[in-house]
């Protein structure tokens, strides 16, 4: 790493003490996520034996599921009133972007039908990828 072009204090041998890691490198990933650890315990939420990166919150009343994807975090609950008051929450810790509701998550395409009242999942893009990969786009369907 170098310094940045005009900012000269110092010699050849003095060094930049950074206040927080960069994005890229190596140890970034580990400091989010202590970061994000312990912003999301302090909000009563509990990670998960089974899978490190999902962390759940319970009371009486309200059960929030929280997956984790490298910087992507998505909140499941049944009441959206306690979603957007933990998105709130989170936004004072953390800079955050709220997308709305999920549409699309790891490659699955999620289709929400209120007055039905269901969510269908589809793996359209991930079944064209695989074809691609094995040559198989002009394959016929059976």
């Amino acid at each position: 790493m170098q310094q940045l072009e005009g900012f000269r204090i110092g010699g050849p041998d003095m060094v930049c003490k950074l206040k927080k890691s960069l994005y890229g490198l190596k140890q970034t990933a580990h400091k989010w996520n202590k970061k994000l650890h312990s912003v999301l315990t302090e909000m009563s939420f509990k990670r998960i034996e089974s899978d490190r990166s999902v962390y759940i919150y319970c009371n009486d009343k309200v059960k929030i599921i929280v997956p984790i994807y490298i910087d992507n975090i998505t909140f499941a609950s049944k009441t959206l009133s306690a979603i957007n008051k933990y998105v709130k929450i989170l936004s004072q810790y953390l800079k955050c972007c709220d997308l709305g509701p999920t549409t699309f998550l790891l490659g699955i395409v999620i289709d929400h039908n209120c007055s039905t009242c269901t969510t269908t999942l589809y793996q359209c893009q991930f079944t064209i990828d695989l074809l691609e990969k094995y040559g198989m786009c002009d394959c016929h369907a059976v």
